[in-house]
């Protein structure tokens, strides 16, 4: 992780938690949707001066039974290499994992670590804790359960609407779970109340493994195809020496993002759920995926857009800006050396065009017994 990421998730969003001190045995109140919200009506999160975008793609069926696709974007570039899987949020990406909850200074400027097991289904993530009687603690109340299933290999996330999503362990899961245990699953099946369920084909266990297609139990589908390819990077920026650690690694980046995803109705026509091949002679509904050639590196030099799109032809384009790490330092160390790729313009074919600038924010951080200044880009 590069020291400019590290100092902008000191400044990420905390989340603010209303407990009451009632004993165990008192009802509890859900109070209901909060009127309020820290993404603005640009899309950029006040917290943490972010971007944060959720954009729908595709969908087939009706009502409580469609079957729909959608990405987040919750950085403030599409490709976001220092997360824990790089790149858009993909709707059906879910799972569950052992990770820090804050990072920060105590008052005695000695790092601290507070360790969650976080869940992240198709909606949202939640973070418990395993207390000592060895049951999962949800830290904004008990609404939202996390328990272990019969079969020990998978867990349950119960929500507070009776939705059940499911996470595959590739280990068995201790029947007797303590406080430092280390869970990792991957989201294999939403079932929501009235019996709608879906499930998730990968081609692997992992979280960070393709997905290749998401079936429903009333004949629904979408299919993930990947367009594998080993281009190079555009001509004009293969002299470029910036930032030598980040490849250009166009198979590895096309093997993990589909180019298209088509939507189907089972009852009239099927594709395999393994598989990278969807031959179709209806015409079905479809999402599309353009990334730049040589990806990462791509949009770690001058300008790049990923676009995407949707099933109904909106098109939406994210223009990335390849920008030097040590702009607006009042001692640079080595210009031109560091770019960080920042999304700078939003648009799409329906009439929206927003514009992002950023600064780089510089901080004196006390490590005793010296002082050392950390800076990062925040959107302003």
């Amino acid at each position: 992780m590069t020291f400019l990421k590290k100092v902008i998730l000191l400044l990420s969003a905390a989340g603010i938690i209303i407990s009451t001190g009632a004993k165990a045995s008192a009802p509890i109140v859900e109070f209901g949707e909060p009127h309020y919200s820290i993404v603005d009506g640009n899309n950029v999160n006040m917290a943490s001066g972010l971007l944060y975008y959720n954009l729908n793609t595709v969908s087939i069926g009706s009502g409580p039974l469609t079957l729909s696709h959608h990405i987040t974007i919750n950085s403030s570039d599409a490709v976001n290499l220092d997360a824990y899987i790089s790149g858009y949020k993909d709707k059906y990406r879910g799972g569950v994992r052992r990770t820090v909850h804050t990072d920060e200074y105590s008052e005695n400027n000695q790092r601290k670590f507070f360790e969650v097991i976080q869940v992240a289904d198709h909606e949202g993530s939640y973070d418990f804790i395993i207390n000592q009687d060895g049951a999962f603690e949800g830290l904004a109340g008990g609404l939202d359960t996390l328990t272990v299933a019969d079969d020990s290999r998978h867990f349950i996330l119960t929500k507070r609407n009776g939705t059940r999503v499911y996470f595959y362990s590739r280990s068995v899961i201790p029947s007797v779970l303590t406080p430092d245990y280390s869970a990792y699953a991957s989201m294999v099946k939403i079932e929501e109340p009235n019996g709608f369920t879906i499930t998730i084909h990968k081609q692997g266990t992992a979280i960070s493994d393709k997905i290749t297609s998401v079936t429903t139990n009333n004949g629904l589908q979408l299919k993930y195809i990947y367009d594998v390819h080993s281009r190079p990077l555009e001509a004009a920026k293969r002299s470029a020496t910036s930032n030598p650690n980040v490849p250009a690694d166009s198979l590895n980046w096309s093997d993990r993002f589909p180019s298209k995803i088509i939507a189907l109705n089972n009852a009239v026509e099927v594709c395999t759920t393994t598989g990278n091949v969807c031959s179709v002679n209806g015409l079905w509904p479809e999402a599309q995926f353009y990334w730049p050639d040589g990806m990462p590196r791509a949009v770690y030099i001058g300008q790049s857009t990923f676009k995407v799109k949707s099933a109904n032809g909106v098109s939406t384009e994210f223009i990335h800006k390849a920008i030097d790490i040590e702009q607006g330092r009042p001692y640079p160390v080595n210009p031109g050396t560091y770019f960080f790729p920042r999304i700078t313009q939003v648009k799409n074919t329906t009439g929206l065009d927003v514009s992002y600038t950023y600064a780089n924010g510089f901080t004196l951080i006390m490590i005793p017994p010296f002082y050392s200044t950390g800076y990062g880009s925040r959107g302003c």
